[in-house]
This record gives C-alpha cells, structure tokens and sequence, in this order.
C-alpha cells in the first residue's frame, strides 16, 4: 500500500492512458457484470486522467465508478502500475470534496458509533466468549475482527479453541476491541481512520500487547500496512491465524488428521494479493486431502464480490459477484469449498445458497478444531 495524493499519481495514469493494454479488463467483476469499460480499471483511469487536468468535476458519474470497484487488487495482479493504489486516492479525494454516497456514510457512522459496520451493540462482540475459558492476561492478542463474533460466534469460538490447541496462547481482551478501521479507511476518510487506528494502538500499548493474530486478512493487512503509515512508531506484528498454524504445521510441532476428502479454494483478496499468503493454507489443505483449483485462483484468484464497501453502496452487484465466484467454486466438483476470510466466507454462503449448491463451505481455520493434534 502506497499514500499519496490523486495528483501524484498522474505519471502511473499517463503510462496506462498511453498504453491502453486493457489486461486488467479480462476477470474484473464489475466491468463484467456492468458491462462498461468505466467500470474497469482502465476506463477508470481515463477518468482520472480528466479529473486531474480539470476537464471534468467530482460527478456522479465518476462516484458510482469509484464504488462500484472492490479494491480487491484483481489488476495489481496483471498491472506493474498497481491501480488499486490511485483508486484508493481517488476515494480520498471524493471524501474531502464531499461526494461519498449516503449508503457508505451509514457504514462509517455506525463503525464510529457502535465499533462495527452493522450498527450491532458493542456488548454482543463478546457474547461468543462469555461461558468459554479465555485468557486475558499476555502478549499475544486475539483480534476477532467484525464479521464472525457478531454473524458467526461459533466459528469465531472454535479458532480460538484451535489456537490454544497448537500451542499459541492469546488473550482475549474484549473491552479494548473494535473495529481495526478498515471500512473507513476504504471510504477515503483517513481523519476517523487516523483516530481509530491511534486508539487502538494506544489500547493494545498499554496493555502490553506486542502479537496480533486474527482470522481476518482486512484486519491483518489493516494493522500490518496501514498502521504504520498512520502512526509514527508503530511496533506491532500481524499476523493471520492460518500463518500461525502452518508455522506450527511446518515445523512438524502439530500434525493433521487426513480426511480423504476433495477441497478448493477460494482465496481472499487481502490475504493473497496484498500479504502474498497463497501457498501456507493450501499446503495445510494438501494434508487434509486432495486440493482442486478454480479457474481463477492464487494471485489471480477473483473477489467474492465482499470487498471494496461494494456490498453498502451496491447490493445488486455485490450478489452478482458472489454468484459468479460460487459457481466457479462449485464447478470444480470439489467436496469442501475452503476459505480463510470472514468477509469471503459471509459471502459465499449467500452465493452458495442462492445457487442452491450442495457443496459444504468451511472456514479452514474452524475446520482444522478437530482435525489438527
């Protein structure tokens, strides 16, 4: 992740203008599903290119393009001009001239209010631990993120048993959790973002925290890379709870039980693309049983359609992108469909069950429970 103001990117915008390859456009969800190149990442670019000479203003237009893009890094992955970066700026840029959409102002206040996206009282984070053996006093933090404590507290109970279990001791701390910020940061309003992300870290601090594991990429990546450009200092490790394990499992510490049983797997965004994990959960699945790969996978692995804040400001869209991933993932024939992403997860289960797929989706880390010894 690279900051800097829409303008200084204007060198990257020429060359694509210049260039015109248009390889970003095959794979890209919205331009697929929405049918116009000003909804891939090179027609976006043309109108940032109109933007930054002052031919045209902050439209409408230019918003529902900017919203209607996932920010999963699909074109960084084909493109050496890292395009994710400038619509990360452009979404800045509407911010500050007030142009960001009243769906994703919703989101941004209930995050600022109720320490989550979904306006759910801040006291239910905490229910999945309430009758559960937690730690609460160490260096490593369990950092639950939004999605699986408040939608699937189960799951969220069961990666907590699997960490104690190969040996990582991680407290949980529920008072000083919220939000890492990252839906805020990606509607461009860094000042909310600058001020959750320094009370965090001054929690975190003060508690002696010096470990972050979490089974959520967005919050990894979050306090991984964008912290520090935040916070002058900064001094914390990140990490992703499949890393934590496969460090165990790579070190022969742990071993896991073989199901004999087909898999796939869907990569997140973040984790993949922006913290390069890729290989570490398939050589885990590898143990399980026999992996099956999607059409699109790795690197070049498509966004289940959770990313970007798509899903506040255009449902319709985001169903659609599930839709197409579910179905790449079902046409594999695999048994169990795996991902390592609450956000992921939260979305395939409504494209499976739109589909009416009788393929089985489990979250790796919660799979592993009972598997791993």
């Amino acid at each position: 992740m690279e900051l800097r103001k829409l303008g200084e990117w204007r060198d990257e915008v020429y060359t694509c203008n210049r260039t015109r390859c248009g390889y970003c456009q095959e794979g890209c969800l919205p331009y697929k599903v929405l049918g116009f190149e000003h909804y891939s990442s090179r027609g976006r670019m043309i109108t940032i290119r109109a933007l930054v000479e002052r031919k045209i203003d902050f439209s409408e237009s230019l918003v529902d393009s900017s919203f209607n893009c996932f920010l999963c890094g699909f074109c960084d992955a084909k493109c050496a001009l890292f395009p994710t970066n400038i619509f990360t700026a452009l979404r800045r840029e509407l911010f500050v001239a007030r142009k960001i959409p009243e769906p994703i102002k919703t989101v941004v206040d209930s995050v600022a209010k109720f320490g989550n996206p979904y306006g759910l009282p801040r006291e239910d984070r905490a229910v999945w631990a309430k009758n559960a053996n937690i730690r609460r006093r160490g260096q490593v933090l369990f950092f639950t993120g939004c999605i699986y404590p408040y939608l699937y507290p189960k799951r969220i109970h069961a990666i907590y048993l699997l960490l104690e279990k190969i040996g990582v001791e991680a407290v949980y701390v529920p008072e000083i959790e919220g939000c890492c910020g990252y839906p805020v940061f990606l509607t461009g309003d860094w000042e909310t973002f600058d001020a959750i992300a320094k009370a965090n870290y001054k929690a975190w601090k003060e508690r002696g925290i010096k470990k972050i594991v979490s089974p959520c990429p967005g919050c990894v990546y979050t306090i991984s890379e964008i912290y520090p450009k935040f916070i002058d200092g900064f001094e914390l490790e990140a990490t992703h709870v499949v890393m934590s394990v496969f460090e165990e499992f790579d070190r022969g510490r742990i071993k896991l039980n073989r199901l004999n049983r087909t898999f796939t797997y869907h990569d997140p965004c973040d984790l993949s693309r922006k913290l390069k994990l890729v290989e570490q959960p398939r050589k885990l699945i590898e143990a399980l049983g026999d992996l099956i790969e999607a059409k699109y996978n790795k690197f070049f692995a498509r966004c289940c359609g959770g990313g970007g804040m798509v899903s506040a400001y255009n449902p319709q869209l985001h169903l659609k992108a599930s839709l197409e991933r579910a179905q790449e993932l079902v046409d594999t024939q695999a048994e169990i469909i795996t991902t390592t992403c609450p956000t992921c997860y939260r979305t395939l289960d409504k494209g499976l069950k739109r589909i009416k797929a009788k393929t089985s989706l489990e979250d790796l880390n919660a799979l592993l429970l009972d598997i791993v010894y």
